[in-house]
């Protein structure tokens, strides 16, 4: 195995939005370095890395790809416990933390902390008919009052103000983590247009809903969102994941993932009501799995010293419908 470079990469577009030049350079301003790590046999796949005082961390971006493919999952097996013993040899980081909830992997290699993990797949392939008739029947019934009430969807990145309104302003209502404005503001400039897209649910001048959605070649990621208080349009946000579907099968996407989808039982959380609307859209759930890879002993020691400030805080890590475990 061998670090190489971006250049390296024969038909990137080919490979991940994570593969792409501009989410490296993102990274960077988030004070992340992107690597990337092939064997000999053509296999690819990019990790970010940042340093602290007391560890070294990597992150996994996307699967192992080649020639921008999946491989089988015993070849990923192989290859990502060969990743590790390279980053252990060279010193790279101290443990890998799983990726973003828009990919999976199929295996899962030794010593890990891992749990399952679904993801909410559309199949762009599909005809708008058939994609609109594959939606649930009161979405679809929705969606056609919406259009009636005289909403409309707007494309476009000068909709950033707007959009982050909204998405802080739902965060909030939800007590809920959420990124910056210079963070997300970083992105939609870093991506451009080439890579994401804002897009708002409106009647004339009123904005009922918004979502940021990335996307390289055949894949796009339904990214952030947000919505207003109280809209009177109940199917707003439905319209606006119709009219987003809509566009980028116009773009020659063929994929489109809203999210991660949690296994377990979740129910009175509000990770139900999260996926009750992911899945009104006729997609499917693919499952896989998340893990941590322990590459050095620092990582156990951070792991513990990690969970005891949070006990300290009164933080509790909400793992509704998840099952992490070491293997």
């Amino acid at each position: 195995m061998k670090i190489i470079k971006y250049s390296d990469i024969e038909n990137i577009e080919r490979y991940s939005l994570f593969h792409q030049q501009s989410y490296s350079k993102y990274e960077s301003i988030q004070g992340w370095k992107v690597i990337f790590i092939a064997d000999d046999k053509g296999v690819i796949i990019p990790l970010k890395l940042r340093k602290s005082r007391l560890i070294k961390q990597g992150q996994y971006l996307y699967p192992p790809l080649k020639n921008g493919n999946r491989l089988s999952a015993d070849d990923e097996k192989l290859f990502l416990e060969s990743l590790i013993s390279f980053c252990r040899a060279k010193n790279i980081c101290d443990f890998i933390s799983p990726p973003s909830h828009f990919s999976l992997f199929q295996c899962v290699p030794a010593q890990s902390y891992f749990t399952e993990l679904g993801i909410t797949i559309v199949d762009l392939e599909k005809s708008e008919d058939e994609l609109f008739r594959s939606f649930r029947s009161n979405c679809r019934n929705q969606i056609r009052k919406t259009i009636n009430e005289q909403l409309t969807v707007e494309f476009g990145n000068h909709l950033f103000e707007i959009f982050y309104n909204l998405y802080k302003g739902t965060h909030q209502r939800q007590r809920a983590y959420h990124d910056a404005e210079n963070v997300l503001k970083a992105l939609v400039n870093t991506l451009g247009e080439k890579y994401c897209r804002i897009a708002v649910v409106k009647r004339e001048e009123e904005v009922y809903g918004a979502a940021l959605v990335l996307f390289n070649s055949g894949e796009a990621y339904y990214f952030q969102s947000g919505s207003i208080e109280n809209c009177p349009f109940r199917g707003s946000n439905k319209l606006l994941q119709f009219e987003i579907i809509k566009w980028l099968k116009r773009q020659g996407v063929t994929r489109y993932c809203l999210g991660g989808y949690r296994l377990g039982d979740i129910s009175g959380t509000k990770f139900a009501g999260i996926q009750e609307f992911k899945m009104d859209f006729g997609g499917v759930i693919e499952k896989g799995y998340h893990f941590y890879s322990t590459v050095t002993w620092r990582y156990s020691v951070y792991k513990f010293l990690f969970e005891f400030y949070l006990k300290m805080r009164g933080v509790a890590q909400n793992t509704a419908g998840l099952n992490w475990r070491y293997n």
